[in-house]
């Protein structure tokens, strides 16, 4: 499984709203 496809799985569990965290959340600890 790719990253692409692992992210749409995410996001159709979590919708937008969970996705939206999840990339804030990305960003603090990768960025």
């Amino acid at each position: 499984m790719n990253e692409k496809e692992r992210f749409s799985r995410t996001e159709m569990l979590l919708g937008e709203e969970g996705m939206a965290r999840l990339k804030a959340a990305h960003v603090a600890v990768f960025g």
